[in-house]
């Protein structure tokens, strides 16, 4: 699904949201409508049982992986598929299937039985919890619709319930924002990291106001792109991740970067940096600011990439930022409509 991107988008290749595409849109053949009936496959499971048919890949390290389990289909073990009527089952299986010549077309999918019958009807209406005979007879229930988004977009894991999200954040070793005592403010920006930190997209969160912007909050993402935890990296300059490779950066790159990191500006280009277990990579980051409840903060979106030398035209790393900076804003909206979130639009790449 690429809400059209692909009328606008410059460069080549396929274009689209991973966890909607196809397998054969991955492969060098041309491919046909059956793409999009793949894609109105996965919604249609994201309809019956509340969750994505298949986890995106966070960066291309696990793209493999991700077409591998293309292959093998959505998890059919788990509820509520299991208690999805057997005709609905069957359709999502059909427009899902790995193979295009075996999966249905968009006519053969509006003809199968479980649209023209009442299965359809039973199943829908037991998935939006509309009269239910019971408990049991509900395939699933969204209490928070905002955080449903965030995992349907693939850069939210964690729990739906505020508890449990203040338990995350308490839980945590952040370095908070400073508030009066009594600001709503505090709680708000508390809630934001626990947001952050949950996100399966490489994310990090720095703070320019204090001394040497030191690292506030980092995501799942970015724990699995570097191997440094949240413990490893808090109250820490994201330097941290170039020092074994300083002497590879320009004099230009730097100052590049140093502005960036104190909200004066935006900054896209490669780093080179290393793991905590000493291997390198390349890492193609997106700088940006952004404000909360009047503070300032800086927001940077990571991506592994295979050389310095890259072709920005269309790249993946915008569709990566623009979908951070959108759940975000769609996050803020929907639990604090007059709290006083601003992002910069040309920042998000919208």
């Amino acid at each position: 699904l690429d809400f059209g991107l692909g009328c606008d988008a410059p460069g080549n290749g396929a274009i689209g949201t991973l966890g909607y595409m196809a397998p054969e849109v991955f492969g060098e053949a041309s491919y046909d409508t059956g793409v999009d009936v793949f894609s109105a496959g996965v919604v249609l499971h994201i309809l019956l049982t509340g969750r994505p048919a298949f986890q995106p890949p966070m960066n291309a390290r696990f793209l493999d992986e991700h077409r591998e389990a293309l292959h093998r289909g959505p998890d059919r073990r788990q509820d509520p598929f299991l208690r999805i009527s057997s005709s609905g089952q069957n359709l999502v299986g059909w427009m899902l299937h790995a193979s295009a010549c075996a999966r249905c077309s968009a006519e053969e999918a509006l003809r199968h039985r479980w649209l023209v019958g009442e299965t359809a009807e039973r199943d829908v209406g037991r998935c939006r919890g509309a009269k239910p005979r019971g408990e049991e007879d509900q395939l699933w229930r969204s209490q928070n619709s905002e955080l449903s988004f965030l995992r349907v977009m693939g850069v939210w894991r964690g729990s739906s319930t505020a508890c449990a999200l203040s338990s995350v954040v308490a839980s945590q070793n952040l370095l908070c924002i400073e508030e009066a005592d009594g600001d709503e403010g505090e709680g708000l920006v508390e809630e934001f990291f626990g947001l952050v930190r949950h996100m399966e997209l490489p994310v990090c969160i720095a703070d320019p106001a204090k001394e040497d912007c030191p690292v506030a909050v980092v995501s799942w993402g970015f724990e699995e792109l570097t191997g440094y935890r949240q413990q490893d990296i808090a109250g820490k300059n994201c330097r941290l991740l170039n020092l074994p490779r300083h002497g590879e950066l320009s004099k230009e790159t730097l100052s590049a970067l140093h502005e960036a990191e104190s909200g004066g500006s935006t900054f896209l280009g490669a780093v080179p940096n290393a793991r905590k277990d000493g291997s390198h990579f390349e890492n193609l980051l997106h700088i940006s600011p952004l404000e909360v409840r009047g503070r300032k903060l800086v927001i940077g979106v990571q991506m592994e990439v295979t050389s310095r030398t890259v072709d920005l035209d269309g790249h993946e790393i915008w569709g990566a930022t623009r979908k951070v900076h959108s759940a975000i804003r769609h996050w803020m909206r929907g639990h604090h409509k007059n709290a006083g979130w601003a992002a910069s639009p040309s920042d998000s790449g919208e």
